[in-house]
């Protein structure tokens, strides 16, 4: 946000100054954002909607909005715990916990259309931990069972107006969910024998684990950095190798511009350039950042004359 790094958590201090669960890192120290703590307790999610900072976390107005001067509430707010925050089809959406969202009932979901919070049909039947954006739709993962009075088993896809479930998921509890080449990725639990082991990729049609997985673990946090996947959580094997806590999944020496993995830099990886060319989500999503050739976090100009570099190599 503004060119610095916000960081939220359980923490009172970092270097022996005091910050209230959420501080700002500018390159060189790290800062607190001006006045008192966001939220009252720990802050468990952060995201940037309409040009603000949002925290979340537990209390009893569980989430609030930082202009880059102060901090103010979101509307009436929530209650109880927020886990997750997300931004689709213009609105901020935050899950976790509660069942309320100003004044109405919103089983632990809802959004903020910037005047007020609404549900998204009946929402789930326990705690959703994690949200992203996939083609189109908001995707929720969690714990929960139903979503919308649908059977789902721990994860969702809103199309807008409805809940439905993605494919057919042989996993366990979602904690953590990105998006990567195109795909729909998804960490958590350590899966039951036949499922998935902790982490897995949806390609539109079906749910195939990432290479060997993770074993006795949790994946607890995903994210694309420089072309690939970081996981963190509770693991100490991811494949067949030693991880303590934090490993990365990416393709060996890609060609760069080779977006669908043909080998082949062509006019197919140029539609792909083209589809994502400008995305202002790109930043937020992360679903850019293969085509997002010089990891700048905006597809443009730049991108395009390393991708030419390699055209019909």
């Amino acid at each position: 946000y503004n060119d610095e790094l916000i960081a939220g958590g359980g923490f009172f201090q970092i270097g022996g100054v005091g910050f209230n669960y959420v501080a700002r890192w500018n390159g060189t120290q790290w800062l607190a954002l001006s006045g008192p703590g966001p939220v009252g307790s720990y802050v468990f999610a952060l995201a940037v909607y309409n040009d603000e900072v949002i925290a979340a976390g537990a209390g009893t107005n569980c989430i609030r909005s930082w202009n880059g001067t102060r901090w103010q509430n979101v509307g009436t707010g929530l209650k109880e715990s927020i886990w997750a925050l997300a931004v689709y089809n213009g609105e901020l959406i935050a899950a976790g916990g509660f069942n309320v969202s100003g004044g109405a009932v919103a089983n632990r979901i809802a959004r903020w259309n910037g005047t007020q919070w609404q549900p998204l049909g009946s929402g789930m039947n326990a705690d959703v931990f994690a949200l992203t954006v996939y083609n189109g739709k908001l995707i929720a993962g969690g714990v929960f069972s139903t979503a919308g009075g649908a059977s789902v088993k721990y994860i969702a896809q809103w199309d807008g107006s409805s809940w439905e479930p993605i494919g057919n998921w042989t996993g366990s509890y979602v904690y953590a969910l990105t998006t990567y080449n195109g795909q729909l990725i998804a960490g958590g639990y350590n899966w039951p024998s036949g499922g998935v082991k902790a982490l897995a990729k949806w390609d539109g049609s079906t749910w195939q684990q990432i290479g060997q997985g993770l074993y006795n673990s949790d994946a607890r946090a995903l994210i694309v950095y420089e072309g690939d996947i970081v996981v963190g959580g509770q693991f100490f094997q991811a494949g067949d190798k030693g991880a303590g806590y934090m490993a990365r999944w990416g393709l060996p020496d890609p060609l760069r511009g080779d977006f669908n993995h043909d080998c082949r830099v062509d006019f197919k990886d140029f539609a792909l350039l083209a589809l994502q060319w400008l995305n202002v989500e790109c930043e937020y999503t992360g679903f850019c950042s293969e085509v997002d050739l010089d990891y700048s976090r905006n597809v443009d100009a730049s991108d395009l004359v390393i991708f030419s570099y390699n055209w019909l190599r």
